[in-house]
């Protein structure tokens, strides 16, 4: 770390802000510059709804380091989007220049979450105390809902209403919500504040309303609903007791081996219960669940429901790509059938001596829904996310006859970086810029 960490110090008894602002300054800055902040974000509120159960969560004035995907999502992703909401809520330029205060206050000397606070309410002039008690000192996330939204033509205008909700258990967070309506003529952005466990709203258009969007750009730190975002790999790693389902039809060795993967993926924190597939007639609702191996008998029913899979006799198109079954592995995850907010993952190794690999590797790829790889290493060939989500928290206003037909694509341009990124193609001199990972 270039400031964060080695020049201003971390006070660890009191939380470690350094990770988060480094990643924030750093890895986010850099997607950000590409227009690929959205997606960096939603990858990371993506990690804590996988990773971090009730059970695993902790304030970020506990964390010191981490060492699991749990205490990574909470310490290094909550702090980040934590920075970011204060960026919003102060603004660019007052953000800039708090860094470089709190760097001239701070260098040499151990800061805490306190310091930071104190340097940045001296820099915008803003009272902070709310915003940090409930960001570093609470444990889980608001969680938001729509509600009565409707949209009415009056005298050459569109008026838009609707109930916004705060639906996480415990007290409400105070909130400035980002939301999008999405017309004929363009996009209109607002913000709109939500103190209390909901609130109601009215937002006015000349042009006809096509949708409401909350927060499509992932600028709040929220508990994301399951349809927000495609089921992925992490899901099914961050379950603490998922349920993995051999094939019964496949030969004794190759059971062997995928007992032998789910065994290698065994943790204090993940336990599998292990079944046979002819023991199982409905898949369970209550938690994630591995479909092991190519005979499966459950695997081609659940996968059939997936748009974007296409399973023939000697290969499988994912996406309109096509890869044999032979001398290829294959890592399929799609939403349960009765239960969108579990996932079901199907595998499917080839050749046996991918195995050990496939162990090694594949905790790595969380965010990912579908995977490929090839030959004994293995090595990943295939890789992707779907595409087709239902977010409850966007709201076809248009009339009824109309929906059948998908939405347009909401385009919004990019918020401009925090630093723009050099027109010579050198690395940015950006603040807790840093050389390498950490």
């Amino acid at each position: 770390h270039n400031w964060w960490g080695n020049s201003v110090f971390v006070d660890y008894e009191s939380g470690n802000w350094c990770e988060g602002l480094t990643a924030y300054l750093a890895d986010h800055l850099i997607q950000e510059q590409g227009g690929r902040g959205a997606a960096y974000r939603r990858d990371a509120l993506q990690r804590f709804r996988s990773y971090v159960s009730e059970s695993r969560d902790f304030p970020l004035v506990e964390f010191r380091s981490r060492h699991s995907a749990a205490t990574e999502a909470v310490g290094y992703g909550k702090t980040l989007m934590g920075f970011h909401m204060l960026r919003q809520l102060v603004g660019d330029d007052a953000f800039r220049a708090w860094l470089a205060a709190f760097y001239r206050e701070e260098r040499g000397h151990r800061a805490s979450f306190a310091d930071v606070r104190r340097t940045l309410e001296t820099v915008s002039g803003r009272k902070l105390g709310r915003f940090f008690e409930e960001w570093t000192e609470r444990t889980g996330a608001p969680a938001l809902a729509l509600a009565e939204v409707g949209a009415e033509e009056s005298q050459q205008r569109w008026i838009v209403s609707g109930t916004l909700r705060q639906r996480q258990p415990g007290d409400p967070y105070e909130l400035s919500v980002p939301v999008v309506l999405q017309t004929e003529s363009g996009a209109l952005v607002r913000r709109l504040p939500l103190a209390k466990r909901e609130a109601t709203f009215e937002l006015t258009a000349t042009a006809r309303p096509l949708a409401l969007h909350v927060d499509p750009s992932f600028d709040l730190f929220r508990a994301l609903d399951p349809l927000e975002v495609p089921p992925s790999i992490g899901q099914i790693f961050g379950e603490a007791r998922p349920l993995a389902v051999l094939p019964t039809a496949a030969p004794a060795e190759e059971i062997a081996a995928y007992r032998g993967l789910i065994d290698a993926w065994s943790s204090e924190h993940q336990q599998a219960e292990v079944v046979r597939d002819d023991e199982v007639s409905t898949l369970p609702a209550d938690r994630a669940v591995w479909l092991l191996g190519r005979s499966n008998r459950l695997a081609r029913e659940i996968l059939a429901r997936q748009p974007g899979i296409a399973i023939e006799d000697a290969a499988i198109a994912l996406e309109g790509r096509s890869l044999p079954f032979a001398d290829h592995t294959f890592v399929v995850v799609v939403r349960h059938p009765a239960a969108p907010q579990q996932a079901v993952g199907w595998i499917a190794v080839d050749p046996a001596a991918a195995f050990a690999g496939l162990a090694r590797k594949l905790p790595h790829y969380g965010k990912y829904s579908y995977l490929g790889f090839e030959g004994n290493d293995p090595t990943n060939v295939a890789k992707g996310q779907w595409s087709s989500l239902d977010s409850p928290l966007t709201v076809d206003l248009r009339p009824q006859a109309e929906r059948s037909t998908p939405l347009p694509p909401l385009e919004l341009e990019p918020e401009p970086p925090l630093v723009a990124a050099p027109a010579s193609g050198k690395p940015a001199s950006h603040p807790g810029a840093r050389p390498g990972g950490g």
